[in-house]
């Protein structure tokens, strides 16, 4: 095993926490791009990272209806929707961006 990863239990092997400080890991190195890249990062991971609080939400509200909680269920998909919300208005800012920036994607 390499001097920068450890094991898990599962047996898989995991990047050091100090190696993935040092810039190496599977993200874009952020040290070589302007701040309107970063930002521009910034938003697609919060974008995905929406997406999979979704799928999530998605599945626990089926998860309570399916448990005798079917309010709860329209709660969460409430919470779905908001998100699915927010994504909208961050397309919406990243799209601005890009035309600002004259770059479609970074």
């Amino acid at each position: 095993m390499e001097e920068n990863t450890k094991m898990t239990i599962d047996g898989k092997s995991k990047r050091r926490k100090s190696e993935l400080n040092q810039g190496h890991h599977d993200h874009v190195h952020h040290a070589r791009l302007t701040a309107k890249e970063k930002m521009i990062i910034r938003l697609e991971h919060l974008m995905d990272h929406n997406r999979q609080h979704e799928t999530t939400y998605a599945k626990l509200a089926e998860e309570a209806a399916s448990n005798g909680a079917p309010e709860a269920g329209q709660h969460i998909q409430y919470a779905k929707a908001l998100t699915e919300t927010q994504n909208q208005s961050l397309e919406k800012a990243l799209a601005n961006l890009r035309i600002r920036f004259g770059r479609h994607s970074v």
